[in-house]
């Protein structure tokens, strides 16, 4: 099929406009409550992330010293150093199914909460592995959605998709180069000792 615009025409696959169509209709109940809310007077969400959108100060300021006390106590509670700790944040995947809407999340509380967090962690030497691009790329690319269709827990894909964030980390290749490196001095160790423990020709007497 064909969709004409003013500067072009672009040809759709059967499979791609089927594709659409079903995400269209699974976004259907929050185009559905943006307009009402527009038709109201009221252009933002009333909900964001499982929690209501209104990013008050005083909210934020809760925040704030919740995050702030718990990278205080972080490192003596966990007794791990920063540089050896990741943490991975999952994307905001209600946006990433519906653009329109990226800018009302960022503005919302927990879009400002989450960057407060980022930002604290980096500030104090922890890596951050932020999935909102990653997955925004992978659904623009392949238009796959990361979790089941009646679950909002990821699927396959979108734990996969997280693995290899971790697996390019520096913090990973470190604990898997240190672990190699134990296996390699292990296998050497068991070698010599098998070697030393080998009878040696010449030294033993057989019975006539």
């Amino acid at each position: 099929r064909q969709r004409k615009n003013q500067d072009a025409v672009r040809v759709e696959a059967p499979g791609q406009l089927h594709l659409k169509i079903s995400y269209t209709v699974r976004e259907l109940p929050n185009v559905l409550s943006v307009a009402v809310r527009r038709e109201n007077g009221r252009d933002e969400p009333r909900y964001f992330g499982n929690t209501t959108a209104d990013a008050t100060d005083e909210r934020l300021e809760d925040s704030a010293a919740v995050i702030a006390a718990f990278f205080r106590d972080l490192p003596g509670r966990s007794g791990i150093p920063p540089e050896r700790i990741t943490f991975v944040l999952n994307g905001l995947r209600s946006v990433i199914y519906m653009p329109s809407a990226l800018a009302r999340a960022h503005k919302s509380y927990i879009g400002r909460t989450r960057r407060a967090f980022m930002e604290r962690a980096r500030n104090r030497g922890y890596q951050v592995i932020d999935l909102h691009p990653v997955f925004t790329e992978h659904f623009e690319r392949y238009g796959k959605r990361f979790e089941f269709p009646t679950d909002g827990h990821w699927n396959a894909l979108g734990h996969e998709i997280a693995a290899k964030q971790v697996m390019g980390t520096s913090l990973f290749k470190d604990i898997l180069s240190r672990r190699s490196s134990n296996v390699q001095d292990n296998l050497r160790q068991t070698s010599s000792t098998k070697v030393q423990n080998a009878p040696r020709q010449g030294n033993h007497r057989f019975a006539p």
